[in-house]
């Protein structure tokens, strides 16, 4: 350790640190969300309190909360959660939050539906690997997988819980 060094003096940072500005103003941070609602106005007639729950509105709120249960690995049970309840009356007036049974249904069917043609899209015309695997859960129940490889790029396509019945004739 040198003589002038002491165990509190911070390293000086670098003089091209300093010089150049650490968020750029001129590109804004993100991109403009679209949505069914938008507003050009300045005033504050359209804020949520105020807003108009229209079929559309309501159908996109549907979709946008299944994919917020989705992304949270959340249960479909959320929706009849007391305090999801006083959440939504409180910060979201006017929103009706869609039964476990109509996000599980279809909503869930139609946003599986889009994601399905989005990978249609992207891998059409060029050639794919397919892969099935097959296993039990628990509870004894088949489970098969299926999924997609693309030049190296692995998409899951389908999980199946076969559910057998087996009736015996006496």
């Amino acid at each position: 350790m040198s003589g002038s060094a002491t165990p509190f003096e911070l390293p000086t940072p670098s003089p091209l640190l300093l010089s150049t500005p650490l968020i750029n103003f001129e590109r804004p941070l993100k991109c403009p969300r679209v949505t069914s609602f938008t507003s050009h106005q300045a005033d504050d007639s359209q804020s949520p309190a105020r807003r108009i729950w229209n079929p559309l509105l309501q159908q996109e709120f549907g979709e946008d909360f299944c994919k917020l249960l989705i992304s949270t690995r959340s249960s479909w049970n959320t929706t009849h959660n007391p305090q999801m309840q006083l959440f939504v009356e409180k910060w979201i007036p006017g929103a009706i939050i869609p039964d476990r049974c109509t996000l599980s249904g279809p909503i869930l069917d139609r946003e599986a539906g889009r994601v399905e043609d989005k990978l249609k899209l992207k891998f059409k015309g060029r050639k794919a690997t397919f892969q099935t695997d097959g296993w039990k859960n628990k509870a004894r129940q088949a489970i098969i997988a299926t999924m997609v490889s693309i030049d190296f790029e692995v998409s899951p396509i389908n999980t199946i819980l076969l559910v057998l019945t087996i009736k015996l004739h006496v």
